[in-house]
């Protein structure tokens, strides 16, 4: 590619403006401009001939210069081109006519002409607008050019019209839940803070309490950062400190994209410039792999059926992919609108079709909600009635305790199965004894008391709260703190005593090893 990007480079320089040589631009300009002139000096009627020869001469040396631009222009162009079909040697695929009808001439002039707005071309733009049949509302025309005007204010560090739209726009912001304001005020907060030799904290910390304190809630820890990189003036010493980030320009200079970004989405328009992404994925290698694509299903023979969906992979950058891709760990397929992700009560996720056959019968999920009592009695007795605590378990492990025609047992019925084997008491005696789910209910209410008497126990710290987090089973919140009576000896009853008796010592290990235990159940 280092013939076709030489060549570019060339023809870049040919066509821009700030070449040696006046651009075309400029020569027609210039002509005008003296026409204008004589034009004027004949009205007043001052023209003489000398006048009409200089306007000759005028007009001779201004065809010469462009005739000579273009004709750069041009000789760069034809070389690009030997360039490109030098280096490409396959042929062009053949399509059929694009853009013949005049609804889709009309759409193509309206994007480009969108596109010139939005990157700031006015001049340009408004000479397409003249040549073409595309009707731009001067509404629109004018809120591109204030996004213009407040992004070259930004760039030379004058935050006070972007400040001033983010005010007028608030309530569109907070509906985005879009940081710009927070982030407008953090970049001033810090340029306040560097901007004093020797280092000033006080004009900046002024500026954060006056317009930041209102971010708090939603950047707390941001803002507390912002407060602690005070510390660690000046610019130097902030560079080398854990706050370096604060000291990094890129800090103001991302304003800008996110402005844009937000900016455009009031007016409804995408956050890229949809031009661009179409050359940059068409271009990027997007039709060279569909046109290759096309041709092997061409050789053999075959079609593409779906009409969403291409029968390749196309590469993308991450800025150009705008939705996540979720492939269910179930049935290992990709979501879809008509299969979307669902998370379940566990917090796992899995596509909606898999979920709704876990549900059905044979097929159990196991994130149901705990079922009625009147359920697992009315399981119990239908199941269990008259049956020994062997035959229950051959039943279970044979997978007949639930036949796939009954779907009445449901999730009541498993719970029995399992809970069976963890009462204290046995609750089923010999086949011939009459059994019912009074017993079993009774065992299981002791048990489940006497377990979270135990917990209660040993689950407590020394100062009487529990682990961050902690819930006693049957307890709808988290539990609260309960007192002890204090301990006057804090060298062998404080959290950071390293005494050989400190209590402490042996809660902080429990909790790592309850971790432990947590993480490799987790992995099983």
């Amino acid at each position: 590619m280092e013939g076709p990007l030489k060549e570019l480079a060339k023809l870049e320089k040919l066509t821009s403006t700030k070449g040696k040589a006046p651009s075309i631009n400029d020569s027609l300009d210039a002509l005008i401009g003296s026409l204008h002139a004589l034009k004027n000096q004949l009205v007043d009627s001052d023209a003489d001939e000398q006048a009409f020869r200089e306007l000759s001469r005028t007009i001779e040396t201004r065809k010469k210069d462009v005739d000579e631009r273009q004709k750069g222009v041009y000789s760069s162009v034809s070389r690009l081109g030997k360039a490109l079909d030098k280096k490409f040697t396959a042929s062009l695929p053949t399509y059929p006519g694009l853009f013949e009808s005049s609804q889709s001439r009309d759409a193509l002039e309206r994007i480009i002409a969108l596109h010139l707005l939005r990157t700031g071309q006015f001049d340009t733009a408004e000479t397409f607008l003249d040549e073409s049949r595309v009707d731009i509302p001067s509404e629109l025309r004018l809120q591109f050019a204030e996004l213009h005007q407040i992004l070259k204010a930004l760039r030379n560090q004058d935050i006070t019209p972007v400040l001033e739209w983010a005010k007028a726009n608030q309530d569109f912001l907070r509906s985005r839940s879009s940081p710009l304001e927070f982030y407008l005020h953090r970049s001033q907060y810090i340029r306040l803070l560097l901007s004093s030799h020797p280092p000033n904290p006080l004009p900046a910390i002024a500026y954060a309490n006056a317009n930041l304190r209102c971010f708090f809630n939603e950047h707390e820890a941001e803002l507390k950062r912002l407060m602690g990189c005070v510390a660690y003036l000046p610019l130097s010493k902030l560079q080398a400190s854990p706050y370096a980030n604060f000291a990094s320009p890129s800090l103001h200079f991302e304003l800008e994209p996110l402005f844009a970004k937000e900016y455009c989405a009031s007016l409804g328009m995408s956050r890229q410039v949809p031009l661009r992404v179409v050359g940059d994925v068409g271009g990027g290698g997007a039709l060279a792999r569909i046109e290759k694509g096309r041709k092997v299903m061409r050789e053999r023979k075959s079609e593409w059926s779906q009409t969403d969906e291409l029968p390749i992979e196309i590469p993308l950058i991450p800025e150009n992919r705008y939705h996540s891709i979720f492939a269910c760990p179930v049935s290992k397929e990709q979501a879809t609108e008509q299969n979307p992700p669902m998370m379940m009560i566990c917090g796992h996720v899995i596509a909606k079709d898999s979920l709704q056959k876990l549900g059905k019968a044979g097929g159990m999920s196991d994130t149901h909600v705990q079922p009625a009592e009147e359920l697992i009695i009315k399981a119990y007795d239908r199941l269990l009635d008259s049956m020994s605590l062997a035959k229950v378990r051959d039943t279970a492990l044979a997978d007949r305790l639930f036949p796939s025609n009954d779907d009445a047992k449901g999730v009541a019925g498993r719970s029995i199965a399992w809970k069976l084997f963890l009462t204290s008491e046995e609750p089923l005696q010999l086949s011939s004894s009459p059994m019912r789910s009074a017993s079993l209910l009774q065992s299981l209410r002791s048990s489940r008391q006497s377990y979270v008497k135990r917990l209660r126990e040993h689950m407590r710290a020394p100062d009487g709260s529990y682990e961050e987090g902690f819930v006693i089973p049957g307890s709808p919140t988290q539990t609260e703190r309960t007192s002890r009576e204090s301990v006057s000896n804090l060298a062998t009853n404080n959290p950071l005593s390293l005494h050989n008796e400190n209590p402490w010592k042996l809660w902080f290990a429990s909790v790592e090893l309850r971790k432990t235990i947590m993480q490799d159940v987790e992995r099983t």
